[in-house]
């Protein structure tokens, strides 16, 4: 009768995790601005200007998503400028970047059938570093957590993108300035850098 009960109890724990899970919703959640539309830049461009976009009234930490794509060498860098007036900018300050991916490979386990040939690996845009304690006790297993002491929000200036990929810079929304923008800088020999930029971060108001 106690492990039926035990079973009972799992079950309910189990249905009241997977209904408090469906009601996560970041899709619904989060306001995205674009902040560079898809833009194809060439060293003769010296820089490029996209924006401004309005930040007012978003809450907490926000993030800028730079995507970029070249298909020859030289140098690009992205800035993030704030601004009060929309005339005179200065450099984002103090923000956290994520300028490579962390891979891990995942494994369908749950079926015997698939287990050794249905996988998938998960580039990941992780805001610190997946760090392995030690183990506090003989014969216990040191569980890894995510230090996010490794992103520090330090950084400023000029973000370097040269490479093809995504990188993620994340800021105190309300500790920045109304109005941002993004300045492309390509340098060098590139010839054809493709990019493009969005802002996401939660509203205190809806969208009006």
């Amino acid at each position: 009768m106690k492990f039926t009960k035990f079973i009972l109890g799992l079950a309910l724990v189990a249905s009241v995790v997977t209904a408090g899970a469906q009601g996560i919703d970041t899709y619904k959640t989060q306001r995205a601005i674009v902040l560079a539309a898809p833009t194809v830049l060439t060293a003769a461009n010296a820089t490029v200007t996209n924006g401004p976009i309005d930040i007012g009234g978003y809450l907490g930490i926000g993030y800028v998503d730079l995507t970029t794509c070249t298909n020859a060498g030289g140098a690009l860098t992205a800035t993030l400028e704030n601004s009060n007036d929309t005339t005179n900018w200065t450099a984002v300050s103090n923000f956290s970047l994520i300028s490579t991916t962390t891979s891990f490979t995942y494994t369908n386990t749950s079926n015997p059938a698939y287990s050794t040939n249905v996988y998938a690996t998960n580039p990941y845009l992780l805001p610190g570093l997946i760090t392995t304690p030690s183990a506090y006790l003989s014969g216990f297993v040191a569980i890894p957590y995510l230090n996010y002491g490794a992103n520090p929000f330090t950084n400023s200036g000029a973000i370097t993108v040269t490479a093809k990929g995504v990188y993620r810079a994340g800021f105190n929304v309300q500790d920045a300035k109304r109005y941002l923008h993004i300045v492309w800088t390509p340098t060098g020999s590139s010839s054809n850098d493709f990019v493009t930029a969005t802002f996401n971060a939660v509203r205190s108001t809806e969208v009006q």
